[in-house]
């Protein structure tokens, strides 16, 4: 799990905010609920079963991460400040001077 983690936040910082997200999203919500019900419900396992769903959850999040990350191509994204007043901004927000903003490399 920690690893899943650390090779996302490196993704994040890297300008990829994306694909950490989708990984997550799908262990955490179709991965954990689906393996946990079958586990701890049906086969009857109990606390145990949600504890093999985490686990499961773990490594269906870590698995596509590493992989996203060995690909390279978060490499490509630079990441660059947005001056002040610069932008488009929504009525009532004020621009600051330490956003950052993501764009690939063509």
């Amino acid at each position: 799990m920690a690893f899943a983690f650390g090779i996302g936040g490196a993704l994040r910082g890297g300008g990829d905010s994306v694909s950490p997200f989708v990984y997550a999203s799908v262990s955490d919500l179709f991965v954990v609920i689906a393996a946990g019900y079958l586990l701890a419900v049906t086969l009857g396992m109990g606390f145990t079963g949600i504890a093999v769903a985490l686990a499961l959850s773990a490594l269906t999040r870590a698995v596509p991460t590493m992989l996203k990350y060995r690909q390279g191509a978060w490499k490509a994204i630079r990441i660059y400040r947005v001056q002040e007043g610069a932008g488009r901004r929504q009525a009532g927000s004020a621009a600051r001077p330490n956003d950052l903003r993501a764009a690939r490399c063509k």
